[in-house]
Formats: C-alpha cells, sequence, structure tokens
C-alpha cells in the first residue's frame, strides 16, 4: 500500500530573535503568542493485489522437455504506513543566537503555550506516533 505523509509541524510564536547581535533589553515586555498546531498524520494506503503468474516457459522436445507451466499468483502486500502526526509549534519571547542577550529586572519575557501535538494517522488498528507538544520558553538559545 501507499505510506501516509507525515504531519507537518506547528509555526512558531518568537517576540524577538536576536542573531549575532550584542543587545540589552530594558523596561519591556516580550509577548509570544500561542505556537500553531501540529498537523495531524496522513492514513495509510490499502494493501496492494497480488498478480496472476507468468505463463510458463517453453519447452525443448529435443531433450523431451516439456513446456512449463502457469506461475501461481502473488501474495498481496501489506496496508502502507501512516504518518506520525506532526509536532506542535514553540512559544518562545526572547530567542538568541551568539552572545546572551542582556535583559534588566523590569522586562518580563511572556511565552504563550506550546503548539497541540498532531495525532498519528491510523491505518486498521495501527496507529502512527502523535507528534510532540511544541515548548514554551522565557528565553532560548538556537544554533
Amino acid at each position: 500500500g501507499t505510506r501516509g505523509t507525515g504531519g507537518q509541524g506547528g509555526g512558531a510564536s518568537i517576540a524577538l530573535l536576536s542573531l549575532a547581535s550584542d543587545i540589552t533589553i530594558e523596561d519591556s515586555e516580550l509577548v509570544a503568542a500561542t505556537g500553531g498546531d501540529g498537523g495531524n498524520g496522513g492514513v495509510g494506503g490499502d494493501a496492494g493485489l497480488g498478480q496472476t503468474g507468468a505463463t510458463g516457459g517453453a519447452g525443448n522436445a529435443g531433450f523431451s522437455i516439456r513446456n512449463g507451466g502457469q506461475g501461481g499468483p502473488g501474495g498481496n502486500g501489506g496496508p502502507g504506513g501512516s504518518g506520525s502526526g506532526g509536532t506542535g509549534g514553540p512559544s518562545i519571547a526572547l530567542a538568541y543566537s551568539g552572545a546572551e542577550p542582556g535583559v534588566d529586572d523590569d522586562t518580563a519575557l511572556m511565552p504563550g503555550e506550546g503548539g497541540i501535538a498532531g495525532d498519528g494517522g491510523t491505518v486498521g488498528a495501527v496507529s502512527a506516533p502523535n507528534g510532540s507538544e511544541g515548548v514554551a520558553e522565557a528565553m532560548l538559545e538556537v544554533e
């Protein structure tokens, strides 16, 4: 069978992203919204059907070999696997790469909630794994 596609990851909410910068944040509020929800995984496809066997080969009368018989049918394939659920998007008030930003005591870093994990797809009685919940962090170093 054909495979199910994996769920897409949810979008991120980042209030401020600092890349290779030397910054100090004073008397501010950095507010991130809730991360986007992860997508659900796709359902695996139905099993493929086995095909009729091939015609037997020609014999050789000079060696007293008769024609070969019809081959047997092929077995049915199994169903395709379902896709796993997507990861919920992160919610980060301050993400940075490089120097850690300075943040004074009068600054509030307020992440929202991480996005909800997507459900894994199901084929028959078998389910693929669900995604993971999105993270929620006040400050996070990224690479």
